[in-house]
């Protein structure tokens, strides 16, 4: 799991070492580039099944990258330093800020949670300055303000709109010639017949685009809003998606995964706010004698309480202390079980 907090091994530091040089050339560029980061993509494109984003893959392996300069950093006792590769980590996704595909979205994810199991291990460790302490707090604060999927939900649409204009409009006269006349069933459940020139939609699919750009219009306006917002809503059009798609071509095969990133975007939204709130309980267990405060209630100031009432209706998440840290969990949102939801801190 990516946010295990165990102690590096000497052979498991060594590796991070020497794999540095190799890549230094690359990370001197990336401070040369400016905030925004724009890949060159062809948005006129009438197929975007052809898009390719290998800019964006690189992206989530130069988090890598930073991550193992945050390790080496922290390591060697240079806490400003560390401070400033978590910083890099951050502003390395939000160069995806404004990319518009769900993968790219969730690489700017993969940075941003790099960081925070870098504010885990950093917090556990060593006891920040004031300056430190308001350095990391706003970075969160930031990173949680600017998260918002809405945009990409509509260009996603337009992905899908764009797909079924395409496919309608695909041309039956070398088919025609090589089926010799006989009727036949092509990509996507599209058919054609011998005695006409276009292809046409079989029954219903008119109404799948139809639907289906509604249906994302309306889960667009849904998908930064949080479960105590906006759930029911969320799931009777979830279950009216289902029932519609299941089965059914093309529309099944390509309606993107918008709850998938609903879940994400909304749990790291609450993980960046949670991350804040450790901050505090660590500031509050440093100066207080070590120990760790009962209630988060303790530690809430008037800077993060915007942010609790956006992410937490202005309530709080759970809390766990343990024998050496403690733990602050998200909203229990479905996902791949790679993607780590809360945020575990162990004192040392």
């Amino acid at each position: 799991m990516l946010n295990e907090q165990k102690q590096l091994t000497a052979e498991e530091l060594q590796l991070v070492r020497d794999s540095m040089p190799l890549h230094e050339e690359m990370l001197t560029q990336l401070a040369a580039i400016d905030d925004e980061c724009r890949f060159s993509y062809d948005f006129n494109t009438t197929n975007p099944a052809e898009i390719s984003l290998p800019q964006v893959q690189e992206i989530g392996n130069i988090s890598k990258l930073l991550y193992g300069k945050f390790l080496l950093a922290l390591e060697g006792n240079d806490i400003d330093r560390a401070i400033s590769w978590i910083s890099e980590l951050f502003e390395t996704g939000d160069w995806l800020e404004n990319d518009p595909f769900f993968v790219s979205q969730m690489n700017r994810v993969r940075c941003g949670q790099y960081g925070i199991v870098g504010i885990e291990k950093l917090i556990g460790r060593v006891a920040l300055s004031e300056n430190q302490f308001l350095l990391i707090d706003q970075k969160l604060a930031d990173a949680e303000r600017r998260f918002r999927l809405r945009s990409v939900v509509m260009a996603e649409r337009a992905i899908v709109n764009t797909q079924f204009v395409q496919i309608s409009k695909v041309s039956t006269y070398k088919l025609k010639n090589l089926f010799k006349g006989k009727e036949v069933l092509i990509s996507g459940g599209f058919s054609f017949a011998p005695d006409v020139d276009e292809m046409w939609f079989p029954s219903g699919a008119l109404d799948q685009r139809t639907w289906a750009l509604e249906a994302m219009g309306k889960q667009a306006d849904l998908i930064d809003q949080m479960p105590w917002q906006a759930e029911s809503q969320w799931q009777e059009l979830e279950s009216i998606k289902d029932d519609f798609t299941k089965d059914k071509k093309p529309i099944g095969d390509i309606y993107p995964a918008v709850a998938y990133m609903r879940n994400l975007g909304l749990s790291y939204r609450q993980r960046l706010v949670n991350a804040r709130l450790a901050l505090r309980v660590v500031r509050f267990y440093r100066t207080e004698s070590n120990e760790l405060p009962e209630r988060l209630d303790q530690i809430v100031d008037e800077t993060i309480r915007p942010s609790l009432q956006e992410t937490w209706n202005g309530g709080l998440p759970q809390y766990h202390r343990s024998e050496d840290g403690f733990e602050i969990l998200s909203n229990d949102f479905p996902n791949d079980h790679r993607t780590p939801t809360s945020v575990k801190v162990q004192l040392k």
